[in-house]
């Protein structure tokens, strides 16, 4: 009888233990156990995302005419390396491969930018050239060949070419040499450049407006100003 009580009290703690309207001394384990190091064991490893591969994203988008887009390259592949080399310690591949890609396609569009306008710098500075030397030498038949007839017949223009040429032949001098400068705009078939002109007497600021012909470029427009 002793040996059936028994076991008849061992079942029903058993059973209390996993019946929760029974049991009075069961709790779910402590989660927050779990995060505790354990003692005398190793500290627990923070990850957290690379500086750099923040700033190569960042640089990325920017652009900035190109400019950021080439730190966006090199931070990326530095961030790159960095975290392969520590990828307990770091992460963010992928924001450092999505900024060197945005910089990679930056520095193409600036390459691609800079030769476009490099390319229309050298076509229309030999006209505008032609067209102040064809002012100051006052030649009808030469002016006609660069000059657009919007130049030539208009009530403003012989006034307007009159004065270039007096300022040309007097204070300035022949041209010696256009150089390439940093302005230009360019609307339909109208193209209006900035260069800085070298005179035998004297620099100035030329700023020459060329209309896009079936032959070439025609000058529409000419202003030459003094430093």
């Amino acid at each position: 009888m002793r040996t059936f009580f028994g076991s008849q009290r061992a079942r029903r703690q058993a059973y209390a233990s996993y019946n929760p309207r029974m049991s009075d001394v069961w709790a779910p384990p402590d989660e927050s156990l779990a995060s505790q190091p354990i003692p005398g064991g190793p500290a627990p490893k923070h990850v957290r995302t690379h500086p750099l591969a923040i700033a190569s994203l960042v640089c990325g988008i920017l652009w900035c005419c190109g400019l950021t887009s080439i730190a966006a390259v090199v931070l990326g592949l530095i961030a790159v390396g960095a975290i392969r080399k520590n990828p307990d310690a770091f992460t963010g591949v992928g924001l450092a491969q999505w900024g060197v890609a945005l910089g990679a396609l930056g520095v193409v569009g600036m390459a691609g930018m800079w030769g476009f306008f490099g390319y229309r710098y050298s076509e229309v500075k030999p006209v505008c050239a032609e067209a102040i030397r064809a002012v100051a030498s006052g030649n009808e038949q030469a002016m006609q060949a660069v000059l657009a007839k919007d130049l030539l017949e208009s009530e403003e223009g012989p006034a307007q070419l009159a004065n270039l040429r007096e300022k040309l032949l007097i204070p300035l001098g022949p041209l010696q040499e256009l150089t390439t400068g940093w302005g230009i705009h360019i609307q339909s078939d109208v193209t209006s450049v900035e260069f800085d002109g070298v005179f035998q007497n004297d620099n100035a600021d030329v700023t020459c407006g060329l209309r896009s012909v079936a032959d070439g470029y025609r000058v529409i427009q000419l202003t030459i100003k003094t430093e």
